[in-house]
């Protein structure tokens, strides 16, 4: 992709990525001019409104950082086209994002972990959960200072049952726990390999994303890797 060096190009496949991971249930509702359930998605917002958020802080950190050379239009193209890659679990890059501050890397891992919308062609956890998790935390915070406090949690202005709740707590926690185990066995397999290498080739591999950081970075490949550790993978 980036060897087209075509703005324009790029811009066109950050939009059609970012559709990808939209939920395709969406997009028939959108064809069908059903406007209704659009409006009253919030994992449709949440999902855009991650998108914008990590593009304009990564945006602001390339220009801060004094090793960068890129303009601002630059800037906002690049980070918009690895966050949406990411995010989407498509695996393009335009740009080696392993030379970029370290805080972008904490950045673009959470965008691995989310992923797209559910009924999507991206993985990560999905956005859904991501906000389930959210709305079960704050009242389980909530209920540790207002223990008679009893509120329904509600999704799309649907409410979720105490079981459909747990069940993607669960879901959550084991994915965490996969995570902790496959790094602790990679970094096992693989001893001399960086920290940030070990986490994101896990994260790379369990959520579909492709590229990770460091020794799997965006200019590397998984191929230096030991054929058992690639088994595992």
């Amino acid at each position: 992709v980036a060897d087209f060096q075509n703005p324009l190009l790029e811009w066109a496949m950050i939009g059609f990525m970012a559709i990808g991971g939209t939920s395709f249930l969406l997009i028939i509702d959108a064809i069908g001019r059903r406007w209704k359930s659009i409006r009253s998605s919030s994992e449709l917002r949440t999902y855009y409104l991650l998108l914008m958020v990590f593009t304009a802080a990564i945006t602001i950190f390339l220009l801060v950082d004094p090793s960068n050379t890129l303009g601002a239009g630059d800037a906002i193209r690049t980070a918009a086209f690895q966050v949406v890659s990411i995010m989407t679990t498509t695996g393009y890059a335009t740009a080696d994002f392993d030379l970029w501050l370290p805080v972008t890397h904490i950045m673009l891992l959470a965008a691995m972990v989310i992923g797209g919308c559910s009924g999507s062609t991206a993985g990560g956890t999905k956005v859904i959960r991501f906000i389930v998790a959210l709305k079960v935390s704050a009242q389980q915070i909530e209920k540790a200072y207002r223990s008679r406090v009893v509120r329904t949690l509600k999704v799309n202005g649907k409410c979720l049952s105490v079981n459909e709740q747990d069940t993607v707590m669960v879901y959550i926690v084991i994915h965490m726990m996969v995570i902790f185990g496959g790094t602790l066995l990679i970094s096992f397999f693989e001893p001399s390999m960086s920290f940030e290498g070990t986490v994101s080739t896990m994260a790379a591999c369990l959520f579909n994303i492709g590229p990770g950081f460091a020794e799997v970075g965006p200019t590397q490949n998984f191929a230096g890797l030991h054929a058992y550790t690639q088994v595992f993978l």
